[in-house]
């Protein structure tokens, strides 16, 4: 049995527990100061604002279940309960509880919580649509999500009844479907085989299909399984790509496939011939496998393109649709970008592309090029800039021209009126003695390969890593220049892997909460 509470984030859910519990402020400190482990460094904001702690209890033969059980219940405290197995029989069941799993429970006598909003029900093994429909007729009308599991037992579940308010339905292991309620607007069907596409009602907007497919004919099979109206997002998750994915709704605006893995050496051909022109999001992923990806002309209405892992694309792109102000592209890109959208803000490269960019669009305020093999000049950096990333085989000058540090460090007093010059045309090319970052620039990454200086640092810098002390076999980087006055803002400065830097700081930001120098640092530190 597990008592706790859980919220959703992402595509994840996170344990949470009382705000002002020793453990929430320990983690908070450690978050606030940057000290846990790089891994963890995405989970620091989540960190700050609540964790909250899962309790689990394990019951000895020697100790009455149904008294600690029933203990447990009247502190009023469970908001999420889980139940593995039998569960001690008991008429208490607080109200404060809002989600029930119960993962093959053979008593179907269990009483519901009136304010319950979640339930989900893995059927034991031999149990069938009985066993389900026991739990439905004694659901409260707050339930809005349903989740039933199939995978241990075979029934017909066209005759079920489904709660009439029902907003979010996930069903697993089924091959035909109950009546879905008119109120139901998100559905997800796992490891789920129909004989033809189920048609969804109108209401529906959202689906999943997780490893879900149909029969296209007598022997060939289809991951498109269902077919509906209103829906406008779609996610397709582990499919073969031997099933053919066509009839996508003519409404969709958010599409996401991933290809399921497998062990064969060779590309495996994939074709979207025919996206929906009002699509606004396509991604596009693969574990464990290499799709040779062959793209139809994308809609001029597409915002975000994503396809970074083991995708090689059989051709070029083409022109991207003007409004595109995401771009992630990997694998093995083998063909150049053309012309890039004046709106584009993000812009994420990885594999083995080493094409060139041509002019960076005047909005781009991401270009992350960290995990490819990179190394062709930049050109100007837009002035909205604020996050830079460069791989391990980047050694090309980010500034244009290059001044002596001391001099540039003079002549700081001109800068606002070249400033005031630059803000007609922001990629304006920028005299000697002005060469600067982009001055919104926030976060700066280089590679081990690079060796150029960089300038006075913008001051809205909060970080600025050299090499890639995360990756394994790394190997000491060539930077060795003279850093300029670090910026205020600055709360991590990375050197760990610089093995000829040996320059002096002056003096360390306030804001610093991580410091890492390689072993040729030996200079006084305030």
């Amino acid at each position: 049995m597990l008592p706790s509470s859980k919220r959703s984030s992402s595509s994840r859910e996170r344990d949470l527990a009382p705000e002002g519990s020793p453990t929430v402020e320990d983690f908070k400190m450690l978050a606030s100061l940057s000290l846990l482990p790089k891994p963890a460094w995405g989970l620091n904001r989540e960190l700050q604002r609540e964790v909250q702690v899962a309790v689990k209890i394990i019951v000895s033969k020697e100790i009455s279940a149904t008294t600690v059980f029933g203990a447990l219940l009247t502190t009023r405290t469970v908001r999420h309960l889980v139940v593995h197995g039998a569960m001690p029989s008991t008429h208490i069941m607080p109200d404060t509880i809002g989600a029930l799993e119960l993962h093959r429970v053979p008593d179907g006598n269990i009483g519901m919580p009136q304010h319950l909003h979640s339930l989900t029900l893995v059927l034991p093994q031999g149990m069938g649509s009985a066993y389900a429909a026991a739990y439905l007729t004694m659901l409260p009308e707050t339930v809005h999500s349903l989740a039933l599991d199939a995978s241990y037992c075979q029934a017909n579940w066209t005759d079920l009844a489904l709660p009439a308010r029902l907003r979010t339905l996930q069903l697993t292991h089924l091959c035909e479907l109950p009546a879905l309620p008119a109120s139901l607007t998100s559905i997800m069907l796992e490891s789920c085989l129909f004989e033809s596409p189920v048609q969804l009602p109108p209401s529906l907007t959202e689906a999943s299909l997780v490893r879900t497919s149909c029969h296209a004919d007598n022997y060939t099979r289809t991951s498109m399984a269902v077919l509906g109206p209103g829906l406008r997002r779609l996610r397709l998750m582990e499919i073969r790509p031997t099933w053919a994915v066509h009839l996508l709704p003519l409404g969709l605006t958010d599409l996401h496939i991933n290809y399921e893995g497998s062990n064969w050496g060779h590309r495996v051909p994939v074709a979207l011939t025919a996206l929906p022109q009002s699509l606004q999001t396509l991604m596009i992923s693969s574990r464990f496998q290499i799709l040779q990806l062959t793209l139809s002309a994308l809609p001029q209405s597409l915002r975000t393109l994503d396809a970074t892992r083991s995708i090689v694309f059989n051709t070029a792109l083409g022109p991207l649709p003007e409004g595109l102000t995401h771009l992630s592209l990997g694998g093995k890109l083998e063909h150049a970008l053309r012309s890039l959208p004046a709106g584009l803000t993000e812009l994420r490269v990885d594999g083995t592309f080493n094409q060139p960019l041509g002019a960076l669009p005047p909005s781009l305020r991401v270009l992350d090029v960290n995990d490819c093999e990179y190394n062709l000049p930049l050109g100007r950096l837009p002035r909205t800039l604020r996050e830079l990333r460069l791989g391990t085989a980047f050694n090309q000058p980010l500034l244009p021209l290059h001044t002596p540090l001391p001099a540039m460090q003079g002549q700081q007093a001109a800068l606002p009126a070249h400033d005031a010059g630059l803000a007609e045309d922001p990629l304006q090319s920028v005299p000697d003695m002005t060469v600067l970052l982009p001055e919104a620039l926030t976060v700066l990454h280089v590679g081990e390969a690079f060796d150029h200086p960089l300038g006075r640092l913008p001051e809205s810098l909060t970080e600025l890593r050299v090499g890639d002390f995360s990756r394994h076999g790394h190997r000491d980087c060539c930077f060795s220049h003279t850093l300029g006055p670090l910026p205020a803002a600055l709360r991590i400065l990375d050197l760990g892997v610089c093995a000829a830097y040996h320059h002096a700081l002056g003096d360390l930001p306030d804001a610093l909460r991580e410091l890492r120098l390689g072993g040729a640092f030996h200079q006084p530190l305030p």
